[in-house]
């Protein structure tokens, strides 16, 4: 298994990955499509993932805002 370090905010970093094989064929298969390294495409979604979750708790927080204000409203 090889273990190369992972360059993040200067410093250096290993993380193992087990996923089956055909998974990761298919994985690289699309970063060869999209010209990317494998290590960029699980970074970025795992980003974008909590970027994702960070935006629906915001939401959710600002729609109780919105119902809050209603209610206040309607006394």
């Amino acid at each position: 298994m090889s273990r190369r370090p992972i360059n993040i905010g200067g410093k250096e970093s290993v993380i193992i990955i087990r996923i089956q094989k055909s998974r990761k064929e298919n994985w690289k298969k699309l970063c060869s499509k999209k010209h990317i390294s494998l290590t960029s495409l699980i970074i970025d979604s795992v980003e974008s993932r909590i970027l994702d979750n960070e935006s629906r708790k915001t939401l959710a927080f600002i729609k109780n805002r919105i119902i809050f204000l209603e209610r206040l409203n309607s006394f």
